[in-house]
């Protein structure tokens, strides 16, 4: 997931207005943030199934939360079990990045990268078959990791303006994920 761009201090106007423009024409300038691409492992073909960044271009308002949806779906169900974790990461980054608020700091083009195990060992035995029912697999811990990357465009404040760009982005993040929760979550 990247955020949005204003092409970073010190950039050209042909960056800037290149960036611009990107943000405006996907989910970048409404939500703060964009899908860039993923791959996400399929149960059933024993494949990974890619979403390229062009594709992530594509995403609108109305249906990222579906794009969102699939980076958590391995053919056979919705990886819920990964969703309270990563919500707990992502909410110590957003306090992290409020702090950072009052720091000296501006992040412009950072990218959060998320990575779990495709391969669900709850859900299928050596014969492919249901091994344990639905709320046993909820209970098992489950293991996502988070990590900020891309920090070539992060630059000192200078008594410029906050970036409003990245909480904003990361608190609607939050907001999409939380919507895929069971309602007894």
């Amino acid at each position: 997931y990247q955020r949005r761009v204003r092409g970073g201090d010190g950039a050209k106007p042909e960056k800037i207005r290149s960036q611009l423009k990107k943000s405006f024409s996907t989910t970048s300038a409404q939500l703060g943030f964009r899908v860039c691409g993923m791959q996400v492992w399929q149960t059933p073909t024993n494949s990974y199934r890619h979403f390229e960044k062009l594709e992530g271009r594509e995403l609108n308002i109305n249906t990222i939360g579906q794009c969102i949806s699939n980076f958590f779906h391995n053919g056979i169900r919705l990886r819920t079990e990964l969703l309270l974790p990563l919500i707990k990461k992502l909410e110590l980054l957003l306090e992290i990045m409020e702090m950072n608020e009052q720091q000296k700091y501006r992040f412009y083009a950072t990218s959060l990268l998320l990575m779990y195990e495709g391969i669900d060992s709850n859900t299928y035995d050596d014969d492919s078959t249901l091994s344990q029912n639905q709320n046993n697999i909820d209970q098992k811990e489950a293991k996502i990791n988070l990590w900020m990357i891309d920090f070539a465009q992060t630059f000192p404040k200078c008594n410029k303006p906050d970036d409003s760009g990245y909480i904003p982005g990361l608190k609607n993040l939050i907001i999409l994920i939380k919507s895929l929760l069971p309602i007894n979550s």
